[in-house]
């Protein structure tokens, strides 16, 4: 996943899971745990949920990893991080590591 957030931007970033192509949901895990840069959250906590959200005409399903504006102002232009842990009874597979790419804003203050 190669994605741009704005510094500057507030919404849920929609991770989907696979494992040998099986799309791993709510239903098929014990817990999920996402970091982004230097936040972590996890399903567990009730930080972050599976739910569907639809783009364009298409509806699909996700992990939602929530951000806030004062997060992605903190977070310097480039590139940042990522990595999910999907654990599955007693079962824990993390991902490679991935990166998303955060783009400058000029507007630099919160809502």
């Amino acid at each position: 996943m190669n994605a741009v957030i704005l510094q500057g931007d507030q919404y849920y970033i929609p991770f989907i899971v696979k494992q040998n192509g099986t799309e791993l949901t709510d239903q098929n895990t014990s817990d999920v745990k996402i970091k982004v840069n230097d936040i972590t959250k996890k399903a567990s906590n009730g930080d972050i949920s599976y739910s569907s959200f639809t783009v364009g005409t298409e509806t699909k399903s996700a992990w939602m990893f929530p951000i806030t504006q004062t997060q992605t102002l903190s977070w310097s232009s480039g590139v940042i991080p990522f990595q999910v842990g999907v654990k599955i009874d007693d079962v824990i597979v993390n991902s490679e590591t991935g990166i998303l790419h955060i783009d400058p804003s000029i507007i630099q203050e919160a809502w």
